[in-house]
């Protein structure tokens, strides 16, 4: 059984590995900390590393929380916009069916990297702007989604995203 402080050098191997590519892990002796290993344990062990991380990398980008099947179009005043990685988002007043209450709605967008290549800037959604917006609601019915495509005073903010 190893240690905790094992453990944590295992991962910084793997991890050195996942940054660096094979190749310059061997050089800088990354490998040492798996002596003992077969050639064959040693390549399981990368494997699953690599398979793992895999799978981290496709829960990230999962859009399970979204109905993909239904469209909602919001329209109502930005509150909030929230220019981060790994996604933007935005707060939206929306007036609610059928009190006519403001309710809020929180959109997930793309990456500021990936949206600015759309023809987004970081000044293309500013609190209290008139918008609509098309999203794909949550699964769950609560109040938010992820954003198609927007409007902002009328003009179109960008290239909507494709299904």
């Amino acid at each position: 059984m190893t240690t905790p402080q094992k453990n944590e050098q295992w991962t910084g191997c793997c991890l050195t590995l996942l940054a660096r590519g094979v190749h310059k892990v061997y050089a800088d002796g990354c490998f040492a900390q798996l002596r003992g290993l077969s050639h064959v344990k040693t390549k399981v062990l990368v494997a699953a590393v690599l398979v793992s991380v895999a799978g981290l990398v496709q829960a990230h980008h999962s859009f399970a929380t979204f109905d993909q099947t239904q469209q909602k179009t919001l329209v109502g005043t930005i509150k909030e916009v929230q220019w981060t990685n790994p996604h933007i988002w935005v707060q939206v007043l929306v007036k609610g069916e059928p009190s006519g209450a403001v309710v809020e709605w929180s959109i997930e967008g793309g990456s500021p990297n990936g949206l600015s290549r759309q023809g987004w800037k970081r000044s293309s959604l500013n609190a209290g702007d008139a918008v609509e917006m098309v999203i794909h609601p949550l699964k769950d019915g609560s109040n938010g989604g992820s954003l198609i495509k927007v409007s902002v005073n009328g003009k179109p903010v960008g290239t909507p995203r494709t299904e």
